[in-house]
């Protein structure tokens, strides 16, 4: 299948660098030497009606224009965060260390049988007593 036995060259993907850096670097690159320029998305009107139905809401016109403002802005912000610099930053899920915080497993209500089968109707051998449900 593969033509000589040998197989697939495979490609390790170690989770401390960051996914497909270099091919949007090397993208970028092509195009600056092409002198295109990357065009953010535009948001029209179109485009939110088509997002009201997908939504199934029905938006106002003066929603649909605060609607389309927005988005272009968080494309605009998006374009901005893409042109930073991220090479040998590593991937986080939180901006600052998270740690898992447990308390030790201590029993604490061992001592108080007593007290809780003294609200007991009846109790038998430290335990409640109970009708029989199931024959």
């Amino acid at each position: 299948i593969n033509g000589g036995g040998k197989p697939p060259p495979y490609r390790v993907n170690y989770p401390h660098k960051p996914q497909f850096s270099r091919k949007q670097n090397n993208i970028k690159t092509i195009r600056a030497l092409r002198g295109e320029t990357e065009e953010t998305m535009q948001i029209d009107k179109n485009l939110v009606m088509y997002l009201e139905k997908l939504g199934r809401i029905e938006l106002s016109e003066e929603q649909r224009a605060a609607s389309e403002k927005d988005l272009q802005d968080i494309l605009t912000y998006m374009d901005t965060l893409n042109e930073l610099d991220t090479d040998g930053v590593e991937p986080a899920s939180h901006s600052f260390p998270v740690a898992n915080v447990q308390r030790d497993d201590v029993v604490t209500n061992a001592a108080q049988t007593e007290a809780i089968l003294q609200n007991a109707p009846n109790q038998k051998d430290g335990c409640f007593v109970v009708p029989k449900t199931v024959e």
